[in-house]
């Protein structure tokens, strides 16, 4: 997939507020790297101002093992976690963030040893300790949670008797020390050092985390760069102000980010030229970069970059002929994705297999699906199936009705006809992720979250 978002940033200019930017003076541009910052000293910015960002959606929750949306992630990630290590750059590996250093592995794999950086805080102003890991690792586990990310955390010894509600003792983590932790797995797993970098894998304060229940959804504690000093569902907005106790002294420059939500694209754009929001924070759907790019005011701030994801139609490999694999097979080689990409407006990238092109350290040994018109024919006769009724549900979002309407006329030639259903948001959630499944097609797509196909 290519992305489409919109450098917004050079569009307007960050708007001045009255918080408390703190941490010194400053003045030029600033000279951070990318990525994680690193421990070196911080100069050579502007401190002040702050950047309004637009979200479609409110973020499901703001817990980190919780929450998962586009508003959520970027919020968790962005803006209110630093996990021990994160990502350097767009597709770097793990570097250490909160962790001293990358750990020390031994044991054939088996075991790490994570040495914590000194003097690292919640925005409480407690110091984080080994402890908090501890209880924030087996946190994710807890079957009463059902974190989403549970699964992530499964090759940690242990960590079966707790997702099963048999423990609520996370036997392969340990505190060393106070700065040490130290885990064991079942087995090798070449993905943990980045599941290490993963913002549920952050620290969270127990003792705030059980006075708050609930309310930590939209109240949580930070060890990113900005903490929470408002949120209002409202008035659909979120203050996000510096974080005294960042362990990166000087950062962030940035006084406030400001989110706000429930605005639909085409208004988001709309705001954006008008210079009322600096960031479209979902970025701009494929009828949207066709807009942009045809406006010469705007087409000269659209930067093109490669993203490590996918988009697919998801099939219910349960429902009546798409059990058999022929049939899931025929509509792959019934699919003509030059076609369909066409109504992306170059947003995305025709291909034929399930995972990115531009993974690091990834050989592809598979054969892409291409446009194969006799052979969807073929497969479909040996399977016994002359006409197939579905059903296609999609949420509206753009260019997802667009795509049925191009494979509803595709797919008509082999006899599969395709009913389109868009409903809102939270019905298609709840509709696609409720067993049994009651749809035969939806949509789909992956924005990976570490730079491994394994993901």
């Amino acid at each position: 997939a290519a992305g489409a978002g919109l450098a917004a940033a050079g569009v307007a200019a960050c708007s001045a507020k009255s918080y408390n930017a703190g941490g010194g003076g400053g003045s030029g541009g600033a000279h951070v790297a990318s990525g994680p910052p690193g421990p070196g000293p911080v100069s050579g910015g502007s401190y002040g101002g702050t950047v309004s960002v637009n979200w479609v959606s409110e973020a499901n929750s703001l817990d980190p093992i919780i929450g998962y949306n586009s508003t959520a992630w970027d919020a968790l990630t962005s803006l209110l976690n630093t996990p021990l290590y994160q990502f350097d750059g767009q597709f770097g590996g793990a570097a250490p963030a909160l962790a001293a250093a990358l750990p020390e592995v031994t044991d054939g794999g088996l075991r790490y040893v994570i040495k914590l950086r000194p003097g690292a805080k919640f925005s409480t102003g407690r110091t984080i300790v080994a402890d908090d890991y501890v209880y924030s690792w087996t946190r994710v586990l807890d079957p009463k949670l059902a974190s989403w990310a549970s699964s992530y955390l499964t090759p940690v010894v242990g960590s079966g008797p707790v997702i099963n509600g048999k423990s609520s003792t996370l036997s392969g983590v340990k505190a060393l020390d106070d700065h040490t932790v130290e885990v064991r797995l079942e087995q090798p797993t070449f993905t943990f050092l980045n599941t290490l970098a993963q913002p549920y894998m952050a620290a969270v304060p127990r003792e705030v985390v059980e006075k708050d229940g609930q309310e930590f959804n939209t109240h949580p504690t930070s060890t990113g760069p900005f903490l929470l000093h408002s949120y209002s569902r409202s008035a659909q907005s979120a203050t996000f102000v510096r974080n005294p106790h960042y362990a990166w002294k000087g950062l962030p420059y940035l006084a406030a980010v400001n989110y706000h939500w429930g605005v639909n694209e085409q208004l988001e754009l709309l705001q954006l030229e008008q210079g009322s929001v600096d960031i479209i924070g979902d970025g701009i759907g494929a009828t949207l970069a066709a807009q942009v790019q045809a406006e010469s005011n705007l087409a000269k701030y659209v930067d093109r970059f490669p993203v490590n994801a996918t988009a697919w139609i998801q099939l219910n490999c349960a429902s009546g002929p798409l059990a058999d694999t022929r049939v899931r097979q025929a509509l792959n080689w019934a699919t003509d994705r030059a076609a369909v990409t066409k109504v992306a407006h170059g947003v995305y990238k025709a291909s034929g297999y399930p995972l990115p092109s531009n993974l690091a350290e990834f050989d592809r040994t598979a054969q892409a699906f291409s446009y194969d018109p006799a052979r969807a024919r073929s497969l479909l006769a040996q399977a016994g199936v002359k006409k197939l009724q579905m059903g296609f549900v999609t949420d509206g979002s753009d260019p997802w009705v667009e795509i049925a309407q191009v494979l509803q006329q595709q797919w008509a030639a082999f006899g599969v006809h395709i009913t389109i259903n868009t409903m809102s948001s939270s019905a298609y959630d709840t509709l696609t992720t409720t067993s049994p499944l009651r749809t035969q097609a939806y949509q789909d797509d992956y924005y990976m979250t570490q730079p491994s196909g394994l993901d």
